[in-house]
């Protein structure tokens, strides 16, 4: 309940798994009802900071540019202590990936100020912060919408962020011991989470 699942994500307008795939009979390739129209729209995406606890969703911060250590410690310094007061997460512990960027002296220094303990993970081990199976939610509340532009886009994530019910959240929270240990008995490999 005193946890803090962090992590970065990127929304696009056209995701790639979107393909289609049929099997069509050789000859008929072309038949119209075998093909699906083309929508044409503006490429691109959104990249974004998110946080999760037992009380719900943090705040939503698009990142403009590259994530480096100096724009990751302003991302931390500018929301965690709303997040602290918000979702009543006083001196939290902390759960997010295990990359660089995460472990830099600069943003070690900040997370030490702002009373953050760190629960730290293997690299790559999505099974293990909550906020991925998050994520796929809300992408894909966002997909149903079907944005066609990217301030369509920012304007639908976010409001679909706010969607996101405190349920959602501890749905998947109380699935941590559960997922404690299958990746134990999966010996740190792939897990159904």
């Amino acid at each position: 309940m005193n946890v803090i699942f962090m992590d970065e994500t990127i929304v696009s307008l056209c995701p790639i798994d979107l393909r289609k795939r049929v099997r069509r009979q050789e000859g008929k390739r072309l038949e119209k009802r075998n093909l699906v129209p083309r929508i044409t729209h503006e490429a691109g995406g959104v990249k974004y900071w998110g946080c999760i606890s037992w009380n719900g969703p943090g705040p939503l911060v698009e990142i403009k540019g590259t994530l480096d250590g100096a724009l990751y410690g302003q991302i931390l310094e500018e929301n965690i202590p709303e997040v602290v007061q918000n979702l009543n997460t006083q001196s939290p512990y902390l759960i997010e990936d295990n990359t660089k960027l995460h472990k830099i002296l600069d943003v070690k220094v900040i997370k030490q100020r702002l009373s953050m303990k760190d629960l730290d993970l293997p690299a790559n081990s999505p099974d293990m912060n909550v906020i991925e199976t998050v994520w796929s939610l809300w992408k894909s509340r966002i997909l149903e919408r079907s944005p066609q532009r990217l301030e369509e886009l920012r304007r639908i994530a976010t409001q679909e962020w706010h969607q996101i019910s405190v349920e959602d959240i501890r749905n998947n929270i109380k699935s941590m011991s559960d997922r404690i240990k299958a990746v134990i008995s999966s010996r740190g490999k792939n897990t159904k989470y």
